[in-house]
């Protein structure tokens, strides 16, 4: 059975999508062709290397093809809200943050600016499949909980 309704999609929306493994999927673009099957969208003045490959239909097609997805209906990755405690916040990327989770477990989340948080601060983290997100973006330390602006 053909997969249906498939368009152009980057790399890693490919993966995201689809559950794909990461490193499979870029072994078996070396094994497509560059310009029919896959390209390099250009943004700025970066080097070609780094920037980000788009799969065209066809080579979508192949892809699904060779991991056996029958369908072309993407995962839904349904997000959940969990309750943590920031366990380290003071790391050189700012944009990421320990926090450790009520069963216990200690894992890094993304966030907007780590700089305003401290350790021992409650807060809640979103978690999309493997990755954990905080939405919380206070101004500053006196301000973790109110995360709102008055106007």
């Amino acid at each position: 059975m053909q997969p249906e309704n498939i368009s152009r999609m980057k790399e890693y929306e490919l993966i995201e999508a689809y559950g794909l493994p990461k490193d499979e999927l870029r072994e078996f673009r070396k094994t497509l062709t560059e310009g029919t099957d896959w390209e390099r969208e250009v943004v700025g003045s970066k080097p070609a290397k780094l920037c980000p490959v788009i799969f065209t239909e066809e080579g979508v097609r192949k892809a699904l093809e060779r991991f056996g997805v029958i369908q072309a209906k993407p995962v839904q990755q349904e997000s959940q809200i969990l309750n943590a405690v920031v366990f380290r916040c003071d790391f050189p990327n700012y944009k990421r943050m320990a926090v450790k989770l009520e069963d216990g477990r200690v894992v890094f989340a993304n966030v907007a600016d780590a700089r305003n948080f401290y350790s021992g601060a409650k807060v809640q983290i979103t978690q999309k499949g493997t990755q954990f997100f905080c939405s919380q973006r206070p101004d500053s330390r006196i301000r973790l909980f109110n995360t709102r602006k008055s106007r």
